[in-house]
C-alpha cells in the first residue's frame, strides 16, 4: 500500500484516521482511530496513552518513559503494573547500583522475597531505615525506640524458644528500692485475685472448646491499686490504651478518625513486671514471718 501524507499526517491508504501526526512541531505522535495513542517529544521521552510528562506526579493516567531514564505509569483503577515469570522461582525486579546487584524482589511459587545481594538489608519508612535484618537477625535500627505492633494491632501468638531478654543493667536505673507499706498492701490483694477466664473472642470462634485462661483483670488491679492508695498509671505493670473505632475500623488518634468515631479504652497488664511485684512482697512478707518465728524460737 502506498503512504500519503495530508496535513502533516502521514496515513496508510484507505486508513485515513490512524497514522503518524507530524503536525506538532518537534512531537511525533502515532494515532489510530483519529486518537494520539503514543508520541515521542522534543526532549527525547516517550509517552503512551498521555501528554504529561509526568503523569505519575501530577496523577494523571498514561505512561511515560523519560530521557533521563525514569519511567512513570499510571492508571486510574486495577493493577498499574504487571511482572511475569514463567516456569521457574527467582528474581522478578532486579535492583541495581552502579551496574551491580544490590537486591531483587523475587518469587517462590505464590509467595514473593526481598533478597539483599549483601545479606543484610533493611526496610525502610520515607526515607529512613526503620527496621533491618542479617543472616540471622531482624532488628530495629535504632535502640530502644520501636514497637513490635500496636495498641489496636496486635499479634495474637509469639511462638519462640526463649523467651525475650529484657535490659536489667544497673547501671541503666536510679530509685532503686525496696516495697514500700503501700505497695506490700496493694501487692497481697493483687496476689489473692488472681482468676480463670476465657476470651469472648475465642468463645464466639470456638464456643466451648475455648480455652481457660488464668491472670489477672485489669480493672481489679487498678482498683486493689487505689484502695492501698496508689496510682496504678503510675506502675509500668498497668497499661490504659485509647484509640477510636468507627464502621468496624480502628485508629490510634482523633485526627486520624473519621468525625463520629467513638472513643475507646483498652486496659492491660504487663505480667513480668506484675509477677514480679507480688514476687518482691511475698519475699518481704516471708522474710517478716521468719525474723519473727526465729524470734519466738529463741523465746525473745
Amino acid at each position: 500500500m502506498s503512504e500519503v501524507k495530508t496535513d502533516s499526517v502521514v496515513n496508510v491508504s484507505g486508513d485515513n484516521d490512524s497514522g503518524i501526526d507530524l503536525s506538532t512541531n518537534d512531537v511525533v505522535a502515532i494515532k489510530t482511530a483519529n486518537s494520539e495513542r503514543l508520541r515521542a517529544d522534543a526532549s527525547g521521552n516517550v509517552l503512551v496513552g498521555t501528554t504529561n510528562t509526568d503523569p505519575a506526579f501530577n496523577n494523571v493516567t498514561g505512561q511515560s518513559m523519560a530521557a533521563t531514564g525514569q519511567f512513570q505509569v499510571t492508571r486510574d483503577g486495577g493493577t498499574s503494573a504487571l511482572f511475569n515469570r514463567k516456569s521457574s522461582d527467582g528474581e522478578i525486579i532486579d535492583f541495581r547500583k552502579d551496574g551491580s546487584t544490590a537486591g531483587d524482589i523475587r518469587c517462590f511459587g505464590t509467595r514473593i522475597g526481598i533478597s539483599s545481594q549483601g545479606g543484610d538489608g533493611g526496610l525502610a519508612n520515607a526515607g529512613t531505615e526503620s527496621y533491618n535484618w542479617s543472616a540471622n537477625a531482624f532488628y530495629p535500627n535504632t535502640d530502644d525506640d520501636k514497637d513490635l505492633g500496636l495498641s489496636i494491632r496486635r499479634y495474637d501468638n509469639i511462638y519462640a524458644t526463649n523467651t525475650s531478654i529484657s535490659d536489667s543493667d544497673q547501671t541503666k536505673k536510679q530509685q532503686i528500692a525496696s516495697l514500700t507499706t503501700a505497695e506490700m498492701t496493694a501487692a497481697k490483694a493483687l496476689s489473692k485475685l488472681f482468676k480463670t477466664f476465657k476470651w469472648n473472642s475465642a468463645v464466639a470462634a470456638k464456643g466451648d472448646a475455648a480455652r481457660t485462661h488464668t491472670g489477672h483483670i485489669a480493672q481489679e488491679v487498678q482498683t486493689a491499686m487505689t484502695d492501698a492508695g496508689l496510682d496504678a498509671s503510675k506502675y509500668a505493670f498497668w497499661c490504659s490504651d485509647t484509640y477510636w473505632e468507627a464502621a468496624g475500623t480502628t485508629y490510634a488518634t482523633a485526627d486520624e478518625a473519621p468525625e463520629g468515631a467513638t472513643q475507646r479504652t483498652r486496659l492491660g497488664l504487663r505480667y513480668s513486671e506484675l509477677l514480679a511485684f507480688i514476687g518482691a512482697a511475698t519475699e518481704q512478707r516471708l522474710a517478716d514471718i521468719e525474723t519473727r518465728l526465729a524470734a519466738l524460737e529463741a523465746g525473745e
